[in-house]
Parts: C-alpha cells; sequence; structure tokens
C-alpha cells in the first residue's frame, strides 16, 4: 500500500510473512514504539515495524539527513544506538 509522495506505507505478504509497516516524517509512532521526538525527520523514514510493534527500528537525523540515534526492538528490550559521526576538516 502507498500514500502520497509515493512512499510505502504497509507491505501484506501473500505467504504468511509478518505485515511491514512505514512511519514517515512526524507520523504518530504505533503504541509500543520508544517515547522519543525524531528530530529533522521531514520527508525521512522514521520507524519500520515488523509484524507489530515487537519487532522494530526508529530512526532519528541531523541536519544533513545522517541517522543520529537508532532505537531497534527484536523482542525485549529496546536497544538504543548514537552513530558516531565524524566531522570533516579542511
Amino acid at each position: 500500500m502507498y500514500a502520497a509522495l509515493n512512499r510505502p506505507v504497509s507491505k501484506i505478504y501473500s505467504d504468511g510473512m509478518p505485515r511491514v509497516d512505514y512511519y514517515y516524517d512526524n507520523q504518530a509512532l504505533p503504541a509500543g514504539a520508544p517515547a522519543f521526538r525524531p528530530s529533522f525527520s521531514q520527508g525521512r523514514l522514521i520507524g519500520v515495524t515488523y509484524g507489530g510493534w515487537s519487532q522494530s527500528s526508529y530512526f532519528s537525523y541531523d541536519q544533513l539527513g545522517r541517522v543520529t540515534l537508532k532505537y531497534q526492538r527484536t523482542g525485549q528490550p529496546t536497544i538504543r544506538f548514537r552513530p558516531a559521526i565524524t566531522k570533516l576538516v579542511r
């Protein structure tokens, strides 16, 4: 299923695979998602759930579109990642 801007909002498989849902921009995240406010999310993917909230990933970005925070849940507990961003010095 697709929404505005031709972005997928969900994928349902016919072979019994779990449903996948996609969240963008400032869209409300599903129940069970970590309590965080994604930054610089306009036009970006902020969450993906696989078969419900128990398996999911959520993202926050910096002004250049780099992921600055990622929550990943594969059951319990939720793991929080902060990727290292290196500054280019000239």
